[in-house]
């Protein structure tokens, strides 16, 4: 993805890459206004991206207050809603 059409001032851009992931947990006076920071379900580690746990800047919606303590840096950080699993198709047994 380019990035043509987004507007990113420079502290957007030192914290995010595509997608929106960041690349370094923020500090609150760095998050712009109406957003906040959202992880995903994979168990949290200090450093982004390691183990498949990522983040990015959301916006509250359907994100839920989170209490891992994975950065208590952070007055609120919000984990991104639990998705409904699929199942592996299964053959009918006779």
């Amino acid at each position: 993805m380019s990035g043509q059409g987004r507007q990113f001032n420079r502290t957007t851009l030192d914290l995010v890459v595509s997608l929106d992931y960041l690349t370094k947990i923020p500090r609150d006076a760095e998050i712009p206004a109406g957003r906040v920071v959202v992880h995903n379900h994979v168990r949290p580690t200090r450093t982004l991206g390691n183990r498949g746990f990522r983040a990015w800047l959301g916006y509250a919606g359907d994100a839920v207050p989170c209490d891992c303590g994975w950065a208590p840096e952070l007055a609120v950080h919000y984990g991104a809603p639990a998705r409904k699993r699929r199942r592996p198709h299964q053959t009918e047994r006779a």
